[in-house]
């Protein structure tokens, strides 16, 4: 069931928004984006002290060592599941979104390279302090068996997360529409160094 999801969003969502000459419109998925970036964030950083508070009163046991917290320890990170390289494969993910910033260079006003270097400097900067604060605020809220990803997490009441499950949808309704526009810059991209200019026909 899960692979008929995910080919059924490809074939009748994703194809056909990247075959769209003007996918301009889209531009809304990246506030949509940020709006739901800056969600998780409140919401992970938020509920992490009921979270410690959580771990401390009933996971944590003073005489089994595999629930004591040691933020030294980074052997975990390198067994049999490596999630180190799966950890570094999903941040080089997350800055994907920066190539898109290349092909619409020539049509920035003032378009400086003194310029598109303040913006991607400041657009990194951004996303760095985005992602380290979910990065620490995640792991302390689940320190033991912490999930690839802290969206992923139980809910403490072990009932439903609600408020996460919201999070969840909007996040992956995000990264259906981004995909597009990634896309979208690769194929300017390619057009301007195959023919010498980025318009989209329907030959091209």
């Amino acid at each position: 069931m899960k692979f008929l999801v995910m080919y059924g969003i490809t074939i009748f969502i994703i194809i056909p928004l990247c075959l769209l000459k003007d996918v301009s419109k889209l531009r809304i998925a990246s506030l949509l984006g940020v709006i739901t970036l800056v969600f998780l964030i409140l919401m992970i950083v938020l509920q992490c002290p009921f979270y410690i508070q959580y771990y401390w009163n009933n996971v944590y046991n003073e005489y089994d060592d595999s629930t004591h917290l040691n933020i030294f320890n980074i052997s975990s990170g390198f067994d049999t599941n490596l999630y180190f390289f799966q950890g570094t494969a999903t941040l080089f993910y997350s800055y994907t979104c920066h190539l898109g910033a290349f092909p619409i260079f020539n049509s920035l006003k003032n378009n400086i390279m003194r310029r598109i270097h303040k913006v991607i400097i400041r657009t990194l900067f951004i996303d760095t302090v985005f992602f380290v604060t979910i990065c620490i605020a995640g792991y302390l809220t689940w320190p033991i068996n912490t999930p690839p990803l802290i969206i992923e997490r139980d809910n403490i009441a072990g009932g439903m997360d609600v408020i996460m499950s919201i999070g969840r949808l909007a996040l992956l309704i995000i990264i259906i529409m981004k995909l597009p526009s990634s896309y979208n810059a690769f194929r300017i991209s390619f057009l301007e160094m195959v023919f010498g200019d980025s318009k989209v026909t329907n030959k091209r």
